[in-house]
Parts: C-alpha cells; sequence; structure tokens
C-alpha cells in the first residue's frame, strides 16, 4: 500500500507545481495534436477552446486591479510591522468549466462546416455554393472498375478509389462526375 501512496503524493505535488491554466494549455495542445490523427475535425475545436479558456484563466490570474488586499485600519498608532499579502484571483473551475462548453459549442456548431469544407479541398464560389476542383475533371484508370467493386483511378499524380455504375477497365480515361470523402464516382467519357 506505500507504493500507490506514494506515487499518489508523487502525483500530487507535480499536479501542485501546475497552475490550472497550464493544464487548459497542455490539454488543448493535446487535443489539436489528437485531431491529426483522426479526421473528423471535431477535436480541434475542443484544443481551440481549451487553449482560449487557458488563456482567460492566466489574464484573470495576473490582473492586478483584481488583486484583493485586506482592509488597513486608519487609527493604528503603530506601523504594521506584516502585511498579509494580497490574495490573487482566480477563475472558478465552474467558470471555467463553462467557458470550455461555451466555446466548444460555438466552435463545433457554427464554424466546423466552415473550417472542415477549407481543409477537404472543398471552395467557395462566387454564389457561395460549395466548388469541387475534381468534378469535371479527366483521370486514368489504373485499376479495373466495375458496379459491385471500387477500383483505382489516378488523378493529378494521386491514387484515388474511384466507383461507377458501368464497367471500366484500366487505361481508359474517365471524367470525375463527383467526390466523397476519399472517394471519387467516375463515367466514361
Amino acid at each position: 500500500m506505500a507504493f500507490w501512496q506514494t506515487c499518489l503524493a508523487d502525483m500530487q505535488a507535480w499536479l501542485d507545481a501546475w497552475q490550472i491554466w497550464q493544464i487548459w494549455l497542455a490539454a488543448g495542445i493535446l487535443l489539436m495534436i489528437a485531431e491529426l490523427a483522426l479526421p473528423s475535425f471535431f477535436l480541434f475545436f475542443f484544443g481551440i477552446a481549451a487553449i482560449l479558456t487557458s488563456f482567460v484563466t492566466f489574464i484573470v490570474s495576473k490582473c492586478t486591479f483584481l488583486v484583493r488586499t485586506p482592509p488597513i485600519p486608519e487609527d493604528l498608532d503603530f506601523p504594521l510591522l506584516e502585511q498579509p499579502p494580497p490574495v490573487p484571483p482566480e477563475l472558478p473551475f465552474f467558470a471555467q468549466a463553462i467557458l470550455f462548453c461555451a466555446l466548444s459549442f460555438i466552435g463545433i456548431f457554427f464554424f466546423r462546416k466552415m473550417f472542415s469544407n477549407a481543409f477537404t479541398g472543398a471552395k467557395i464560389g462566387r454564389d457561395n455554393v460549395l466548388e469541387n476542383d475534381f468534378d469535371g475533371k479527366d483521370a486514368k484508370v489504373v485499376e479495373r472498375i466495375t458496379p459491385q467493386t471500387s477500383g483505382k483511378v489516378e488523378f493529378n499524380g494521386v491514387n484515388w478509389r474511384a466507383c461507377s455504375d458501368t464497367v471500366i477497365e484500366p487505361g481508359e480515361t474517365v471524367k470525375v462526375t463527383a467526390r466523397e470523402n476519399l472517394t471519387l464516382f467516375v463515367a466514361t467519357k
């Protein structure tokens, strides 16, 4: 049992060395790194929210005009030998959690679609309609495509998974009709 008590004491000492804004910052950075492994573009907004919460918590803790000092009586006949130290302000953890949840909600529901379109290759045209750089372009079939099985096409020097309603043999040139994530839908020319 002494081993676990030592581990818990070491962990508590490690956590005591960190300030809460540093923990929020580390969590935000870890969430953004984790987003690199997941293609959902979901954790990114939690990471941004954690970093913004870290920033707000840091600013509040460093605001000198919010520092509370105990009142000093004016009718003292002797100098104060030892004045109590000022108490720095701290944003309560409950307020930090609400801020984090609110920022996450705003990011996911208001900015996710806009940012995910920017990162997936779709762009907004003059009429605010999503345009696709793939539609109508030519690609070369590398692996046989049938209606039941997908094949592969080469588009701009990159092999893509491709689907079609007809059988298309390797070597044929096809026209890209649509794109869904990492799959191109093609048709014969």
